[in-house]
């Protein structure tokens, strides 16, 4: 089975994804894909950038960041080029973990935006109000108010009803902490495994 899990910053997908890991599911990070991605597409990325991007011979992803977030012609220009790669490494993960018998979760803030819903089974978008989700942010990244406005509006499409994967989406909510997040996902798993 493959599971996509998805929801804004800070909402708590990476809370999930540990739960589901102590369920023995493998998650797929995306985020991590991504960071590989500027790695392995190194000399396309540059092409399009630009040699200043560098630094000791691989990309500042925070001179990148300087170039692209803002600036829309250059985030399609780099999404043009990195998610193709990421969504091709995703598959490769899938069989893999079916192969070994194993369950998979997506996790990915832009599931549906990178067009990985369609590989999901299920799906999970995680919920916080937004305040939480600033406070959050604010203690574990260190951003201010200002930067977190930026980050919200970029992600303005990450919505539950955006996500199309071939089953149920389930929206958990995390608000109360993990055992109340395991309470949800207990039951949700529950659901799916009569589903299927």
């Amino acid at each position: 089975m493959v599971l996509g899990l998805t929801g804004r910053y800070c909402s708590g997908k990476s809370t999930v994804g540990s739960l589901l890991q102590e369920y023995r599911w493998h998650v797929i990070e995306v985020d991590g894909l991504g960071h590989q991605a500027l790695e392995e597409l190194k000399h396309e990325v540059t092409a399009l950038f630009g040699e200043e991007i560098l630094s000791g011979g691989t990309i500042d992803r925070s001179r990148l960041g300087q170039l692209v977030f803002g600036n829309s012609r250059n985030r399609l220009l780099l999404e043009s080029v990195v998610h193709p790669w990421m969504k091709q490494q995703c598959e490769k993960q899938i069989r893999k973990d079916q192969e070994a018998g194993i369950n998979s979760v997506i996790n990915a803030a832009l599931l549906h935006y990178m067009e990985l819903d369609g590989l999901c089974d299920h799906a999970v978008f995680v919920h916080a109000p937004l305040l939480q989700r600033f406070y959050r942010a604010k203690f574990r990244d260190g951003i201010n108010l200002s930067d977190f406005f930026k980050r919200e509006g970029a992600q303005k499409h990450i919505r539950v009803y955006n996500v199309a994967c071939r089953g149920a989406v389930f929206c958990i909510r995390n608000t109360r902490g993990r055992e109340f997040v395991r309470k949800q996902l207990d039951e949700m798993l529950r659901i799916i495994s009569k589903k299927d």
